[in-house]
């Protein structure tokens, strides 16, 4: 008999939890089996993208669900993706969720949760969402010489002035590197992330009212070094770098 594939996963999502309905099915003769009667795991067909169930392909309309397509394709790495499959179906998983939002974000200027996504997990689904949202970045603030402390910093910085508080959040680590470093990329790589992040340049003393504010340092101004006399003479006495 011809196999309705379609039904048969339409049977299982109402009969089964979510994380149990397959991705993949294969109708077979027979299941191989071993000289035990057992089924031969090895002797199975191989499964790839393209056995992944599909519903009947529906080509994407407006450019929301084309662009929603294109994002999916991607994302997933399979092609004509129609706008009644499934993300979870295909393959999707909470991690590639956040890619996929995210880039929703970034390309169409759509804002869109997860609850939205598991709700809507289809692009005919999800575009609908995206049609009556908005996506509003948070802007930055204007540059200022100082800015005014959060209350749970302001909190914070207030324990550190009690006595044995200067050392209550700091948090050492010691990391071995193995292998072959290039000092001069190592030390380009922290002056990247420092300039990157804000926060990283961050202080916090009274400015001129006498109110303790945030000061950040000009990327210009840091001074960051990495000590290559210190570093070589650790490194070669613990045997684990070769140096470049």
């Amino acid at each position: 008999e011809e196999i309705d594939l379609e039904k048969i996963m339409t049977h299982l999502q109402m009969s089964l939890p979510y994380y149990m309905i397959p991705n993949v099915i294969i109708p077979l003769e027979e299941f191989p089996l071993t000289p035990n009667q057992k089924i031969d795991r090895k002797a199975l067909p191989s499964v790839s993208s393209e056995d992944i169930f599909r519903k009947k392909y529906v080509a994407p309309q407006s450019e929301i669900e084309k662009g929603l397509a294109l994002i999916w394709e991607d994302v997933l790495g399979i092609k004509n993706i129609g706008v009644t499959d499934d993300f979870f179906e295909l393959g999707g998983h909470s991690l590639l969720l956040g890619q996929v939002i995210n880039r929703i974000q970034k390309l169409l200027g759509g804002s869109v949760g997860y609850k939205d996504f598991f709700t809507n997990p289809t692009i005919f689904g999800l575009s609908k969402v995206i049609e009556i949202s908005t996506y509003v970045t948070i802007p930055n603030v204007e540059e200022s010489e100082s800015y005014p402390l959060t209350p749970s910093q302001n909190r914070l910085w207030v324990l550190s002035q009690l006595q044995g508080g200067e050392l209550a959040y700091n948090m050492p680590a010691a990391v071995i590197l193995k292998g072959i470093i290039d000092i001069n990329k190592f030390q380009e790589a922290f002056l990247k992330l420092i300039a990157r992040h804000e926060i990283l340049r961050t202080s916090f003393r009274a400015n001129h009212e006498g109110e303790i504010s945030q000061f950040i340092v000009p990327v210009q101004q840091v001074e960051f070094k990495i000590s290559k006399q210190d570093f070589l003479l650790s490194m070669i006495k613990k045997s684990q770098l070769k140096i470049i």
